[in-house]
């Protein structure tokens, strides 16, 4: 005879969230960041207490080697991919958080500090590899190759400093060496704005039905955003550590490369309605307006290096690809926002520039004309190509 013993439930068959792993695993990563916080800040001018510095540092890459191992173990021996998704995103955060406590060490230890970072770049992509094989579900080369480039400067960029300072490998400028760093972190959000360009439209997420959120292209993108956002934030970091004579106004190349990844992203997922869709792509020109009206940028408009964080140059730049965006996609509401980025863009290289002074000359405006006249020819050139006229057929007389 069968037996009639059914299972006991218990709480925890349908818990809720907070009696769940993650409440445990948020509560363990806020008590390693508070310890290496109080460990390092007090002695952030400490050279004597450096050893306790990079012991901090190989205490979080072993900390992140941890978070990998948990959520390799629940997901794959016992497939819980709820508890996984805070542990997913724990490991994105502390890939950058890692690398950005090698700040504290830069400017003193140089070498050691490159080497750490050169480490923890090959810490990095295997917990890429391990994440997309096991976790998340792979990503594509486009993709990668972008968070490559990301990584790799969120690694190798305080030891490169650090040596810049130290004069031991380059002597530049330590600025002019932050601002041809930042060369990596650009392609890097261009070829993730790239990849999620070639999604079409409604496309996004197309293969995830019934599967559970860990394993959704959504999920992958999360985690990706939130690298971006973190290599960004470090990026601006760099200065309290080397102060690099810094301003709001040099990460707006971020601010327009996350407008643009969102945009492109909501339009992957066909959340587009009306006029509201172009708001992630006002901010931006908002941000540029504000800067150039209140002088914020820390260099002038100039054919150097620098040009790339000008507020004119982004304006310009961001007008091109939205343009392109507007021919390509057939979307004619995004011709006057291109257009207002181009104005604003002129506006900011006649402000930032001694071309005041040409105005009332009037080569300024006849400089104007030429750029003016290919951009009509080019909207005039992508206008649909009209039918052919039927012939007019004659009366036939009796």
């Amino acid at each position: 005879m069968e037996s009639s013993h059914h299972p006991s439930h218990t709480i925890f068959d349908r818990r809720p969230w907070v009696l769940g792993g993650s409440i445990f695993y948020l509560a363990s990563a806020v008590c390693i960041l508070t310890g290496v916080y109080q460990i390092i800040v007090p002695i952030y001018k400490n050279d004597a207490a450096a050893m306790e510095k990079f012991g901090c540092l190989l205490t979080l890459n072993v900390y992140e080697l941890l978070l990998l191992a948990v959520t390799l173990l629940i997901v794959v021996w016992r497939h819980v991919t709820d508890d996984a998704i805070l542990l997913t995103f724990l490991i994105a955060a502390f890939l950058i958080g890692s690398a950005t406590a090698l700040d504290t060490v830069a400017p003193g230890f140089p070498g050691p500090t490159l080497a750490f970072g050169a480490a923890g770049l090959l810490l990095a992509a295997g917990k890429l590899y391990a994440m997309g094989r096991w976790i998340t579900g792979r990503l594509g080369w486009l993709t990668l190759a972008g968070l490559g480039a990301l990584l790799a400067w969120n690694s190798l960029m305080p030891g490169l400093l650090g040596l810049v300072m130290a004069q031991g490998l380059l002597v530049v400028p330590l600025r002019e060496a932050w601002l041809a760093g930042g060369l990596a972190t650009l392609a890097g959000g261009v070829l993730l704005i790239a990849a999620a360009w070639r999604v079409p439209t409604g496309h996004a997420g197309v293969n995830d039905y019934d599967r559970p959120f860990l394993c959704t292209a959504a999920m992958r993108w999360a985690v990706i955003l939130l690298l971006l956002v973190g290599v960004f934030i470090h990026q601006y970091a760099l200065n309290w550590a080397f102060g690099l004579n810094f301003r709001v106004a040099d990460m707006l190349p971020a601010l327009a490369l996350l407008s643009l990844l969102f945009f492109e992203l909501r339009r992957g997922y066909a959340l587009m309605r009306r006029m509201r869709d172009l708001t992630p792509l006002f901010v931006p020109l908002v941000a540029v307006i504000f800067c150039i009206a209140g002088h914020l940028q820390s260099v002038r408009f100039a054919w150097n290096l620098g040009v790339l964080y000008s507020a004119p140059f982004v304006a310009i730049a961001t007008a091109v690809v939205i343009e392109t965006m507007a021919l390509l996609r057939h979307r004619p509401s995004l011709h006057a926002l291109a257009l207002g980025y181009l104005v604003t863009g002129f506006w900011g290289v006649i402000v930032s520039t001694q071309a005041l002074q040409y105005i009332r000359t009037g080569w300024l405006f006849v400089a104007l004309a030429f750029p003016i006249l290919l951009l009509g020819a080019l909207v005039s050139l992508c206008k649909p190509r009209p039918r052919a006229a039927e012939p007019v057929l004659e009366p036939v007389s009796n």
